[in-house]
């Protein structure tokens, strides 16, 4: 079965019209598959990308929160692999645009990674926000989840991605809540 998932633009709008399609199409995780017509409000890394109009740091458990808070019941993240091989949630090759660091994600370890501050540019800068991984995300929500596997764009090595797949794949087997996930590339 397919889902048609429309990743929605920051906070509230069009939440309640999909609400209630979510409501007459029974698409839960409790109900089974949903039908193919419909309509999953997805929180696009979380409750949106940085922008002035967002006021939380994309791909962060805050905004994951957030997202959920306002109505999604699939969240949309990213995912990468730091140097010590662990998936960490990150949607660009660099921590450059996302966090006050510089660099490749692939180069540095997930404590140099959790040392950043992944609210840099946001309201939140400053505050302790960190790079999440992907472990602690799925601890943190009881959402649905849409894992986005970035390829190497050119601008850094990405690590071997078979083995980042097997990563992502024994996440979900270690998983322990009853949701779903999608695997997107």
């Amino acid at each position: 079965d397919y889902c048609y998932h429309r990743s929605l633009p920051n906070h509230q709008h069009l939440m309640f019209a999909l609400a209630g399609l979510l409501a007459i199409a029974g698409c839960d995780s409790d109900s089974g598959p949903c039908p193919a017509n419909a309509v999953i409000n997805v929180g696009h890394r979380g409750s949106g990308v940085n922008s002035d109009t967002n006021p939380l740091p994309e791909n962060t458990i805050e905004s994951f929160l957030e997202g959920v808070s306002d109505g999604a019941t699939m969240i949309e993240l990213d995912v990468a692999l730091s140097a010590d091989d662990v998936l960490v949630v990150m949607h660009d090759a660099t921590i450059n645009r996302t966090t006050d660091g510089d660099g490749c994600v692939h180069d540095f370890t997930v404590a140099e990674l959790q040392l950043l501050d992944a609210a840099a540019g946001t309201s939140l800068a400053g505050t302790g926000v960190v790079v999440p991984t992907l472990a602690e995300t799925l601890s943190a929500l009881d959402a649905d989840i849409n894992i986005e596997i970035k390829v190497d764009d050119g601008s850094c090595p990405t690590g071997d991605l078979k083995e980042l797949a097997q990563h992502v794949v024994d996440a979900m087997q270690e998983d322990g809540k009853e949701r779903r996930f999608v695997i997107s590339s």
